[in-house]
């Protein structure tokens, strides 16, 4: 392979890299969003669990009380707060598996960068050995040269 051969393909993969490298932000930011997603919906979570500990503290308060009107409240505000939870329980499984798959997509887009980091310091070691032997040569019938001037 000569020298502009192998500058072709090390500019090649140098635009690869760089791509690979768009690709690796895109993904990570995605992954990080994902996190985000999920810590949201935690909150969420754990803020319906405290309303439906709140609510069994005020049913225990308010248990001497034989108003029909309050009881209705307490299930009817408890039925709600299990269906919410049930929801966003629901919600998290889902952006758990996004927030995997995102992850999985930035590791593999990290590995595929540095193998394409690899080949391109192969490339540019080998662009180097080839300029040495370009200029071996040139220096060789350089002296070539001058020896059969200095015979003649």
């Amino acid at each position: 392979m000569d020298r502009s051969q192998i500058k072709k393909l090390n500019k090649l993969n140098d635009l690869r890299l760089k791509r690979q490298e768009r690709k690796i932000k895109q993904a990570k930011l995605s992954y990080i969003e994902a996190c985000k997603k999920v810590e949201n919906r935690n909150i969420q979570i754990n803020d319906i669990k405290e309303k439906k500990q709140d609510l069994t503290k005020y049913l225990k308060i308010e248990s001497n009380s034989k108003s029909p009107i309050k009881r209705e409240y307490v299930q009817i505000r408890r039925f709600w707060l299990n269906y919410d939870l049930e929801m966003h329980e629901y919600y998290l499984e889902q952006e758990l598996d996004e927030r995997s798959t995102n992850h999985n997509n930035y590791q593999s887009d990290k590995k595929i960068w540095h193998k394409q980091k690899l080949k391109s310091q192969k490339l540019s070691e080998l662009y180097v050995k080839s300029c040495k032997q370009h200029n071996s040569i040139i220096e060789n019938r350089e002296d070539e040269v001058s020896q059969e001037h200095m015979v003649k």
